[in-house]
C-alpha cells in the first residue's frame, strides 16, 4: 500500500515568497512523485474520460526551399483513465485526418515536393491501446496481461526539463 500513502502526498510542495502568492515547485524526487506529476499532465489522477483535440501540420524539409507545409492535420484523442490498486490503467483511442490548410474536408492526395509525385495521405484510426502506469514502470496491457518493458520493470522515471 506504499502507492496509496505516497499518492496521498501531492507531487508539489510550496515554496515561500515574501511579496507574491506562494509558487509551487515540482517534487520529482521519488518514482511516486514522478508518476503523479506525469499523469496529471498526460491524463488525470481521477477516473475519467478525457478528450484532446490537436491541430498540426505535416511538413517537409525541401532542399533550396526550406520547410514546406504539405498538409494540415486534426486529431481527436480519447483517453479513458481507470485507477487501479497499484497504478492507473489508461486506454487510448485516436483518429487523425489530413486536410489542406484552411479546409476541413479530408485531402485525397497531395504533391510530394521532393519528387513531384502525387501521394495519398494515410488518415489513421487506432484504439483500445492500454498501458498501466505504476511506480514500477509503464506496462503495456494486452488481453488483460501486463507486458513489462523490454529493458525490464524499473521505477517510474521520466526526463524533466523546466520551461
Amino acid at each position: 500500500m506504499a502507492l496509496a500513502s505516497a499518492a496521498g502526498r501531492a507531487a508539489t510542495k510550496p515554496v515561500p515568497s515574501a511579496s507574491k502568492p506562494m509558487a509551487r515547485d515540482l517534487d520529482l524526487s521519488t518514482p511516486e512523485a514522478q508518476l503523479r506529476a506525469y499523469l496529471k499532465l498526460f491524463v488525470s489522477l481521477e477516473a475519467a474520460t478525457v478528450f484532446y483535440l490537436y491541430h498540426g501540420t505535416l511538413d517537409a524539409a525541401v532542399p533550396g526551399r526550406g520547410i514546406v507545409q504539405l498538409l494540415a492535420s486534426t486529431s481527436l484523442v480519447r483517453r479513458l483513465i481507470e485507477p487501479q490498486r497499484d497504478g492507473w490503467l489508461v486506454t487510448i483511442w485516436e483518429a487523425t485526418v489530413y486536410h489542406r490548410a484552411g479546409e476541413d474536408t479530408p485531402a485525397d492526395t497531395f504533391e510530394n515536393p521532393l519528387n513531384g509525385r502525387v501521394v495519398q495521405p494515410f488518415h489513421q484510426r487506432e484504439g483500445g491501446n492500454q498501458s498501466l502506469y505504476t511506480v514500477n514502470g509503464q506496462f503495456a496491457v494486452r488481453d488483460g496481461q501486463r507486458i513489462p518493458p523490454r529493458a525490464g520493470a524499473k521505477p517510474f522515471n521520466r526526463e524533466w526539463h523546466r520551461a
